[in-house]
């Protein structure tokens, strides 16, 4: 089987609540389905499709010109370099409230990703973000 059953859904929290004021590199979590099988770990298939969810409580001094931006990016293992992978809309932290940001991510996914923040200009928030991994 190529992919999980149809309407598989997978959630990861790549990143943890906290407060960021820079540049952050996510852990990376890979994007194959396993069945929970302790004797033979069967392998199923590859998620095709994700969305990335951050839910963000607090700010300081974010704007235009100051924010925080989370991109998505793949590699095929750990010796190959990160790439960053195109996401349908930018996720660009420039609120100081609690408020909410979406994107889905532009296919095909590689075997392994992970969120990263980059900051411009001088930017304050208090955020977690998800990745919804969809077959």
């Amino acid at each position: 089987m190529n992919s999980p059953t149809l309407g598989s859904l997978k959630m990861i929290e790549a990143l943890a609540p906290a407060q960021r004021t820079g540049a952050v590199d996510g852990d990376a979590f890979d994007t194959y389905h396993v069945i929970n099988d302790p004797n033979l770990n069967a392998y199923i298939g590859w998620f095709k499709n994700a969305a990335i969810f951050v839910d963000q409580s607090a700010g300081s001094g974010n704007n235009g010109g100051n924010y925080l931006q989370v991109t998505i990016q793949g590699r095929h293992d750990a010796g190959d370099p990160w790439a960053t992978i195109p996401q349908v809309s930018e996720i660009k932290i420039t609120e100081n409230a609690a408020t909410g940001y979406y994107s889905r991510v532009l296919g095909p996914l590689l075997p392994q990703l992970r969120l990263v923040v980059t900051e411009t200009g001088v930017a304050d928030a208090t955020f977690r973000a998800h990745v919804a991994l969809e077959a």
